[in-house]
């Protein structure tokens, strides 16, 4: 009887050291997340992950064979019954799954000598003390990445470790690759020129056909296609903590309930597929820091990204939790064509958890009123593609206004937000809808702050070109109940 995938696994799983595990999770790179990472401690559960995430099937275990075919284990290869000649050609016709990217950064890691790794450790010391503890070129590398000193986008501060070091080798290999990185990303963008002028012309004829049959029914714009495995990485910057801030003497509480709005958010979207990274209690500097990490990633494979941004703020400002300012038009610059090329002509979201003032809106009566006499308190302390386009922007509530947020259950908008997210009515329904009909929902109900009744109007601003649908979540949410905040 032939051998089943897990037997077969299981067998392999038995061949490799835990060295060589490290370097296989090194090379998923961004398919599996820091996170993951941390919870990955044998082959097994390497492979279990790699099913789970669909990246290896019965059918399909050509992205194990190129992990075993980076780290020289073609014996391992022959139990898969390929040969060297098999990979090779594979490459040739295929593009290859793991990135250039990490392949150059692993095999630089293979071509150092223990007095590289010294030196490297002593020239980025100062800079970044976690790699006093690295024993290998490798567990460096891995550090310059999570401190924001390499990316696929920036090796300047790698290249120089080597030119300190005089491996003239290992920087002509870097720069080859960061020639091939602008060559490839000045034929992208105009490819995505050529693409978007194609659609263009296609969504006139489609008009043009729609309009002489008497049909109006949306084929006038086009839908953003959301068919990647991931979609995209969905961060979250949850500040709860603002101690620092206290110890300057700033009139900043901490947002009890936030957590709630975090878990919230991370069921809806990784139900939709989506990467969720957590990163909390940043301080200002830290925000614009991991904001610049996350554009600078290589964008290429995914096909949208998503950023929640939870704290206190005012008229287009975030604060840290140090209380330090942090311009929203500069979060969102980070993205635009010029920063973030691989994000060119795709969606990025942005919703912003965080008042935008202190003033309050006072409730002005209807017939139809949705009033509560639930307490609550604010959460306040903002032919080709334009650089800015492609975006939207969700705020809890609107410019000057303050926003309101539950003590043990999360914010009033988040809660809701997510709740529709998960309503099977909104499945094939495009987000600015969703959010329309949020706005309503919203703006609907009444909250009682301090004895005093007030209200939340919720607001958005879209830069978005077409209809943006999100894939069908997999799971539900419950509904919030009673909230509290502060000023």
């Amino acid at each position: 009887m032939e051998e089943d995938m897990h037997e077969l696994l299981h067998r392999i799983s038995n061949l490799l050291s835990s060295e060589e595990l490290a370097h296989m999770i090194f090379l998923c790179g961004p398919d599996i997340t820091f996170s993951d990472k941390e919870t990955i401690k044998n082959t097994l559960q390497l492979f279990k992950f790699l099913e789970h995430k669909g990246l290896i099937s019965e059918s399909d275990l050509s992205y194990l064979k190129e992990l075993f075919n980076l780290i020289l284990r073609r014996d391992i290869l022959k139990v898969l019954k390929t040969t060297k000649y098999d990979m090779d050609t594979y490459l040739r016709n295929n593009s290859p799954q793991i990135s250039a990217y990490r392949s150059l950064l692993y095999h630089i890691s293979q071509q150092t000598t223990q007095e590289n790794v010294e030196s490297a450790k002593f020239l980025l010391e100062k800079r970044n003390p976690r790699v006093a503890k690295a024993v290998s070129m490798l567990e460096i590398i891995v550090e310059m990445e999570k401190a924001g000193d390499l990316s696929e986008d920036n090796m300047k501060c790698l290249k120089t470790v080597f030119i300190n070091g005089k491996r003239k080798d290992i920087v002509q290999k870097i720069e080859e690759f960061e020639k091939k990185c602008r060559d490839f990303s000045k034929n992208e963008i105009e490819a995505q020129i050529e693409k978007m002028s194609l659609e263009e012309s296609e969504m006139k004829h489609t008009t043009k056909t729609s309009t002489s049959q008497q049909d109006t029914s949306q084929t006038d714009i086009g839908v953003y296609e959301l068919k990647r495995n991931p979609h995209g990485k969905c961060l979250i910057i949850n500040n709860h903590n603002f101690k620092a801030a206290r110890s300057l003497k700033l009139k900043m509480e901490d947002r009890f309930g936030s957590d709630k709005d975090t878990e919230a958010i991370k069921s809806v979207f990784h139900s939709r597929n989506y990467t969720t990274e957590e990163h909390d209690n940043l301080t200002g500097k830290e925000i614009l820091s991991v904001i610049e990490r996350y554009a600078k990633e290589n964008h290429n494979e995914k096909d949208s990204f998503v950023c929640f941004i939870l704290s206190h703020g005012d008229a287009g400002i975030i604060y840290g939790t140090d209380g330090e300012p942090v311009l929203l038009n500069t979060i969102l610059s980070h993205f635009d064509g010029k920063h973030c090329r691989s994000m060119i002509g795709k969606p990025k979201m942005f919703f912003i958890q965080a008042c935008q003032g202190s003033d309050i809106q006072r409730p002005v009566y209807t017939d139809d009123t949705d009033s509560s006499s639930t307490e609550y308190a604010y959460d306040h302390g903002a032919e080709s593609l334009p650089d800015h386009s492609d975006f939207l922007t969700v705020f809890a509530t609107v410019e000057n206004y303050a926003c309101l947020r539950n003590a043990r259950n999360g914010s009033i908008y988040i809660q809701d937000l997510c709740t529709a997210l998960k309503d099977p009515k909104f499945y094939d329904i495009d987000l600015i809808t969703i959010l329309t009909h949020l706005n309503d929902i919203v703006s609907g109900k009444e909250f009682k702050v301090l004895n005093e009744n007030v209200k939340q109007m919720p607001s958005f601003k879209s830069e978005l070109r077409k209809r943006l649908i999100l894939p069908a979540p997999a799971q539900t949410t419950e509904p919030l109940e009673q909230a509290q905040g502060e000023l």
